[in-house]
């Protein structure tokens, strides 16, 4: 993950954040920009919540930073390394890519994570969850091969026979 610190200009920010259940409206004081889990994150203190929060930079809407300057707070940094380990996961993908996909791969998750060997890439990644996994390696379609889990798998060729029922072929 990449980090960048833009406290010096020291002014709450307001925005319209996209969430799970609806949208609502936010004001934070910013502390970070961090890139992690494939996505740019804004890490600040939400003055709604009271609490140190990462907003997603893409669920942010109509941002605005006014005259209204805070007093940076200590940073508890091991709050945001607690996120990053806890967003690892424990659910290990491996799978062999086309190497087409290298750009991608590295702009979703950095330069060296993957292998090359015999023309194919190589990539291992812990997921927090199955469901995330699946719509990932789905969205790549026929460039990626899964070695494990087993489940998924599995998972891909029943998803496979429910593609040739529904369009037809053998």
């Amino acid at each position: 993950s990449h980090t960048f610190h833009f406290t010096e200009n020291k002014r709450i920010l307001s925005f319209q954040y996209y969430y799970e259940k609806g949208e609502c409206w936010r004001r934070i004081e910013p502390y970070k920009l961090v890139f992690k889990w494939s996505s740019w994150y804004l890490w600040g203190y939400c003055l709604e919540r009271e609490a140190f929060r990462l907003f997603r930079l893409n669920r942010m809407e109509n941002v605005t930073s006014g005259p209204e300057r805070f007093t940076a707070r200590p940073l508890p940094l091991e709050d945001l390394d607690a996120g990053s380990r806890m967003a690892e996961g424990t659910i290990l993908l491996r799978a062999w890519f086309d190497k087409r996909e290298a750009c991608r791969l590295v702009e979703e998750y950095g330069a060296g994570c993957y292998l090359e060997s015999g023309g194919r890439l190589l990539f291992e990644r812990n997921f927090m969850s199955d469901s995330h996994m699946r719509q990932w390696i789905l969205s790549f379609g026929t460039s990626v091969e899964v070695i494990e889990p087993e489940t998924l798998r599995n998972e891909l060729r029943q998803i496979g026979k429910d593609f040739l029922k529904k369009y037809g072929g053998t």
